[in-house]
């Protein structure tokens, strides 16, 4: 050993080599943290921006839903009618004709309203039912406030989320109007079960990852989802939220990236954007240092390389000089343990660079495999995350297309979109969604017209706009 750190032709070379070594794992571990956040950053407002397609379109089509319901026949008959609505008929024929537009998994009560706000019939929660809810002491909660924006603008409201009157099970409600013969008879509510919602939110980001869903309440940012560090944090108001941090930001309508603390006070790489529908904000986070594990294996290295040519370059001068007076005083020390044997200097100085050595190797070796296994569980998780956002997002497109198929019958069917219309409808249909290539619709034989049989059309998006061509004179279709 003593010849290794003595060798004046290798030693300085060695430790040019590992001093460059160590130097190049630094440029390169310096390089690879912010492409390293910047592909995560990427990665996460992909997830934002599918996450709040798909919040949007949950919502979006119960607010349908419900407008509709507001509309059914059976629904203005009983807001018009002067008698008693909480009755078993009722409740039974409400039953069925709620759960069908709306869902029955989505649903976790109904109301019909008065004009004034008085709850005239109840689904579920009989306690509430003669409770005026722009009133004392209703009228401040979430329900409360929704209903009262419906009854000033005359229109379907969403309110925010809230768990009190769903014993800790959180809801939202939506209200649309009810008009009969242009006047305004009430309004009906739906409280709504979000579990399908928060279900889409529940994505396995490694190991640490999770998204996140806020609001205000009572001046308060609070957690709304149950996430998968603390499930126990929803709706919590003494939640560590700072003032500063991406779920404060997100519900305050701005949205952003960067590295921030959690409400765990860790580390975080974080994206975050204001959802205008939930009256709140979204957040996709994932620790810093599960997102940089491959960073520190480069960080480690690097360091691991530097102390070898540290070692390297005291070894070779106190064998050089012999001035090593801290080597000298350690070894006195350790006289004790030896026993008719006299300290060797050189000895005990090149043993213990030899032992830190071989525990800087060692327990890099430890470090390494562990890190690599998590970056490797990243990558992996990150393949699959992609893999389920375009899944999803085809998904998405299908129920669009679907969507729109169903509007369209239903409008035939009840006859609120005469076939006069119809043509302005489908151009409206196609300009206004450019995933849409073209719309077709065939007519029983003689349905639109007795004295033709066929009668079949089919509209297609073109570089010129919508065009129509007519099935009918191509084939029978029947």
């Amino acid at each position: 050993m003593k010849q290794f750190f003595s060798d004046t032709q290798k030693m300085p070379k060695i430790i040019i080599l590992l001093f460059s070594l160590g130097l190049f794992f630094f440029i390169a571990h310096k390089i690879y943290v912010p492409y390293k956040t910047g592909s995560i950053i990427n990665m996460f407002q992909t997830i934002i921006e599918e996450k709040e397609e798909f919040i949007n379109n949950f919502i979006n089509k119960k607010v349908s839903d419900i407008s509709t319901l507001a509309q059914k026949q059976l629904i203005q008959e009983l807001a018009t009618s002067q008698k008693e609505l909480q009755t078993p008929e009722t409740k039974k024929a409400l039953t069925s004709l709620v759960q069908q537009v709306v869902g029955t998994n989505d649903l976790y009560d109904f109301f019909i309203f008065s004009p004034q706000g008085n709850t005239r019939f109840v689904l579920n929660k009989d306690q509430f039912l003669n409770k005026n809810f722009v009133a004392n002491p209703l009228k401040n909660t979430e329900f409360g406030k929704s209903l009262t924006r419906c009854m000033v603008t005359l229109a379907p409201d969403t309110s925010h989320f809230t768990n009190i009157f769903t014993t800790d099970k959180p809801s939202f409600l939506i209200c649309a109007p009810v008009f009969s013969e242009k006047r305004l008879q009430g309004f009906v509510g739906c409280e709504i079960n979000p579990q399908q919602l928060f279900t889409a939110l529940h994505d396995k980001l490694g190991t640490t990852g999770e998204i996140l869903l806020g609001q205000e309440t009572r001046e308060k940012t609070v957690i709304i989802n149950q996430v998968r560090n603390n499930p126990a944090i929803s709706f919590k108001e003494n939640a560590f939220i700072q003032q500063d941090s991406p779920l404060q930001q997100a519900v305050s309508g701005k949205s952003g990236s960067g590295i921030h603390k959690d409400y765990r006070h860790k580390k975080i790489i974080a994206v975050w954007d204001y959802v205008a529908i939930t009256h709140g904000g979204i957040v996709v986070k994932i620790d810093y240092h599960e997102a940089h594990s491959f960073s520190m294996i480069l960080y480690l290295l690097y360091l691991i390389l530097f102390a070898l040519s540290l070692i390297c370059v005291i070894g070779y001068w106190y064998v050089k000089r012999n001035e090593l007076k801290i080597i000298q005083s350690l070894s006195a020390s350790l006289a004790s343990f030896y026993q008719n044997h006299k300290p060797d200097l050189h000895q005990t100085a090149l043993l213990t660079c030899f032992g830190i050595s071989i525990f800087a190797v060692l327990y890099s070796i430890h470090g390494y495999q562990k890190i690599y296994l998590n970056a490797k569980q990243l990558d992996v998780t990150e393949s699959k995350t992609k893999a389920q956002y375009l899944t999803q997002r085809i998904n998405n497109i299908l129920y669009q297309m679907e969507k729109t198929t169903k509007d369209i019958a239903d409008d035939l069917w009840d006859q609120e979109l005469t076939h006069k219309d119809l043509e302005k409808r489908i151009a409206q249909e196609i300009t206004s969604n450019p995933r849409i290539y073209g719309i077709k619709i065939a007519f029983e034989p003689f349905e639109e017209s007795k004295a033709q049989k066929l009668s079949a059309r089919y509209w297609l998006s073109t570089k010129k706009g919508v065009e129509r061509r007519d099935l009918d004179q191509l084939y029978d279709y029947t």
